[in-house]
């Protein structure tokens, strides 16, 4: 019991209950009929009722884009933000066409020409602005299950920082961590405090290369060590990570691993052709090769008798060329050649270079 009824009337509360809110005081003496108590259908309707107006904020803002296409989204979201629910979009429209240069302030956005990418964007699949761009998913409305995950992300990976230098970078970026990050890794490489703080605090230095949500773990068919990603409590967040991190280095690995396969083929196929006497001499690049070699033996004659032609004309005609193993393009599309002082000119005989060629390997 939390209260006792004093016998002049008066109510006697314990100190654990006169530390409370307001709010959770009342709360207490209300009666079991009118009290709510919380469940999960409450969470849901909560998460619903936040994607419906992400959805609607993310539908005025691609809106605002089209209309506007020189005005950065920043300006969209902090208005869209400041206005009522009910017709916030006529309401912003307005006041653009009636205030534009008190709204915008210089927020304009680059053309597309001009407009320095960064090196991972993120982009969604709508459709493009008045300016002919597509709007990234980074200048989009975040839910605030990404920006909790991020801000925890970003506070676990940048321990050395202050919360108030991450809190204000995440607000730079409108809280995207594709962008966040990069902008992080600057602040601690060239600060030596923070790299004096990683010392006293034993905490290894933020780097690009390595990242502290990817482990490596070693795969049972292939014996050896694939990237894993650790997951967040936001699924746009480890979407967004995957795509960043993991996928890059699956990609890597790929190339790497069709690159052993390939050399241990030809290793293979050279053995078996040569126990079988299935290996000529090429007669225009003097090497070695097997049957399955005929794309590599035709270019490699082809370059041959290239160079061979273009050394002889210009020992002919005494030019100095431009390098000896460059092949100009042509408006024509074909290859041809520059001599040092003179225009671009192209050998008229093109076909009859490539033909010597093949003659000369099936000779």
């Amino acid at each position: 019991m939390t209260t006792v009824y004093l016998p002049g009337g008066g109510l006697w509360r314990s100190k654990r209950i006169l530390f409370r809110s307001p709010s959770s005081t009342a709360s207490l003496d209300e009666s079991p009929s009118t009290s709510h108590s919380c469940d999960e259908t409450d969470f849901e309707g909560e998460d619903a009722t936040e994607m419906q107006d992400l959805k609607e904020l993310n539908a005025a803002l691609q809106v605002l884009t089209d209309i506007f296409p020189d005005v950065q989204p920043e300006v969209f979201r902090e208005m869209l933000s400041s206005f009522a629910e009910e017709s916030r979009l006529q309401v912003v429209t307005e006041n653009i066409l009636k205030s534009k240069a008190k709204w915008v302030r210089g927020r304009f956005r680059v053309p597309q020409k001009d407009e320095p990418g960064p090196g991972y964007t993120y982009k969604t699949t709508a459709a493009v602005d008045g300016s002919g761009q597509v709007l990234p998913l980074e200048e989009r409305y975040r839910s605030d299950q990404y920006r909790t995950a991020v801000k925890q992300a970003l506070f676990q990976e940048f321990g050395t920082l202050s919360y108030s230098a991450i809190r204000a970078v995440m607000a730079e970026v409108n809280h995207s961590y594709t962008r966040a990050r990069p902008i992080l890794l600057g602040l601690v490489s060239k600060s030596w405090r923070q790299s004096f703080k990683s010392l006293l605090m034993r905490r290894k230095a933020p780097s690009a290369v390595e990242h502290p949500l990817v482990t490596w773990q070693r795969c049972a068919k292939s014996d050896r060590l694939v990237p894993k990603l650790k997951p967040t409590k936001s699924i746009e967040l480890n979407r967004e990570l995957h795509n960043m991190l993991i996928r890059p280095l699956i990609a890597r690995q790929n190339q790497e691993q069709l690159r052993e396969d390939r050399s241990l083929a030809e290793q293979l196929n050279d053995a078996e052709a040569e126990e079988l006497g299935a290996i000529y001499d090429c007669e225009c690049c003097f090497t070695s090769t097997t049957t399955e070699d005929e794309d590599v033996v035709i270019k490699r004659a082809a370059e041959k008798a290239e160079k061979q032609w273009k050394d002889r004309e210009a020992k002919e005609k005494g030019w100095t060329w431009e390098g000896s193993q460059t092949i100009s393009r042509s408006k024509d599309g074909l290859p041809g050649m520059k001599a040092t002082g003179t225009k671009d000119w192209m050998h008229p005989d093109w076909e009859l270079v490539m033909d010597s060629a093949l003659e000369m390997l099936i000779a």
